[in-house]
């Protein structure tokens, strides 16, 4: 029982440390910069909620695959399109007036949507592995736990850590 707590632990702590790279990896992966028309969007990304739902999704993801549940994946990852495809109608539909008014208007759109969408996308991609990368890891210490004495197991766990 310990050393399955030991492992759960170990592999969600793993989980949770790569998280924390996830803003840097998003920098890195979607480097458009936001059109001037839209920069109110890079703001309302800080205080959206964003680096809270990754944290949970990453917790998602990572007790599924620990419970070998991976309907559990499945349904947030269909309720999260579902969610975001109202969203994506208001955001990245083009008003049927937008020729008249500005010939910007479509670029910039067009780079807004390549934004979100790429954030949105790499973003679900980097959870996924970041849980992958934690249930390995609890599933290694796991091995080693009923390889090894009590004493060698917490060594081993904090190598992992």
């Amino acid at each position: 029982m310990l050393t399955d707590l030991t492992a759960i632990f170990g592999g969600l702590l793993v989980t949770i440390f790569l998280g924390w790279l996830c803003g840097a990896f998003l920098r890195r992966t979607v480097t458009l910069e936001y059109p001037e028309r839209f920069k109110d969007f890079k703001e309302s990304e800080k205080g959206g909620g964003g680096v809270q739902l990754g944290t949970l999704e990453r917790v998602l993801f990572f007790a599924a695959f620990w419970l070998e549940q991976s309907v559990f994946v499945a349904g947030w990852l269909t309720f999260k399109v579902a969610a975001k495809w109202a969203v994506w109608q208001h955001i990245v539909r083009i008003p049927e007036d937008a020729k008249d008014n500005d010939p910007n208007y479509l670029s910039q759109k067009r780079i807004l949507s390549s934004i979100l969408l790429g954030r949105f996308l790499n973003g679900t991609l980097y959870n996924v592995f970041c849980a992958v990368i934690g249930y390995a890891s609890g599933k290694f210490v796991l091995r080693i736990a009923y390889s090894f004495s009590t004493r060698m197991l917490y060594g081993a766990v904090c190598i992992v850590i």
